[in-house]
């Protein structure tokens, strides 16, 4: 080819290579932004779809009025605000990981499940708790009672791995039941052929 310089395009290539890493991580950063901006909503969408359930239990059916309820309720807010404050916390030191290639759709509804999972977790936890299932000793009573079970929801919310680790023990504590022989449930025997003794 005429006019073509093989040294100079050499010498050219390694600054081209860096530049195509440049926009190459330009790109990663930018989709790892738009993930976690579809993630925040998705979480925002799980809120008020909480929201939502809370007032249909209290307005449609009734439900959630007397005090057992109520707590149930605050220890449900609470896992949840966990789960929040534990995605915020990851998100505010750059510890948040979503992978982009899962597509706007997935994400969001992995967003969007996440503050559920922390209420669910919330309530296990203050079940788990009030039926003896945990080795807890709960010592006070009253308001402070509601305080603790409010604070263990939004730890259990917060910490998904200690919520596991909890549903694990409170598993094992349940004791295995046999369940006896139904005698009307036996096959009977062939006509013919005498029974075995």
């Amino acid at each position: 080819m005429t006019g073509y310089d093989v040294q100079r395009t050499e010498r050219a290539l390694p600054k081209v290579q860096e530049q195509l890493r440049y926009i190459e991580d330009m790109l990663e950063q930018s989709n790892t932004m738009e993930a976690r901006h579809d993630y925040l909503l998705g979480m925002l969408m799980g809120v008020f779809g909480l929201w939502g359930a809370f007032w249909l239990a209290f307005n449609w059916f009734g439900i959630l009025r007397n005090l057992p309820d109520g707590i149930l309720v605050g220890v449900a807010i609470a896992g949840g605000v966990g789960a929040i404050m534990s995605v915020m916390t990851r998100l505010t030191s750059g510890k948040l990981s979503v992978d982009s290639r899962a597509g706007p759709m997935l994400i969001r509804l992995a967003g969007g499940f996440r503050p559920v999972i922390g209420a669910i977790f919330g309530l296990a936890l203050y079940i788990f708790i009030a039926a003896s299932l945990l080795p807890v000793a709960v010592t006070v009573q009253g308001l402070k009672l509601t305080y603790f079970f409010i604070g263990v929801a939004f730890i259990a919310g917060f910490s998904e791995r200690l919520a596991q680790d909890a549903i694990t023990r409170a598993s094992s504590a349940i004791p295995a039941t046999e369940v006896p022989e139904d005698p009307a449930l036996k096959p009977s025997p062939r006509p013919g052929k005498p029974a075995k003794a």
